[in-house]
């Protein structure tokens, strides 16, 4: 996948729409796919994970749809657009970083205390 988008984004190629519904399906498949996959996976290992987001999670989610929305609304993309992102991306993680740690594990060895 990352060498067709490569070999097709290059300049003089005209496949640029190609490769941005290629970098979105492959998102839209993560999303359809693995998260609920790995949410499976920990009920099974007996671990707790859902898909409940707090209201940072779910901002940030809501910003990062927006932003690419924007781009695929413009049509073209450069690598202004490109750095546009890029910084989006490092705007949330460093968020995640310096966000509050919010405790929603209900897990045993969470809760036991330690001897």
């Amino acid at each position: 996948e990352n060498y067709f988008i490569s070999w097709f984004s290059r300049p003089g190629v005209l496949y640029h729409s190609l490769c941005i519904g290629v970098t979105i399906g492959s998102a839209i498949q993560v999303i359809q796919f693995v998260m609920p996959a790995v949410c499976l996976c920990a009920w099974v290992m007996g671990r707790s994970m859902t898909l409940y987001f707090r209201a940072y999670e779910t901002v940030c989610l809501f910003l990062g749809v927006i932003c690419v929305a924007s781009v695929l609304q413009g049509g073209t993309t450069n690598w202004l657009v490109g750095v546009f992102m890029i910084i989006v991306y490092l705007m949330i993680a460093a968020g995640f970083c310096f966000h509050e740690k919010e405790s929603l594990s209900t897990d045993e060895e969470q809760t036991r205390p330690l001897s």
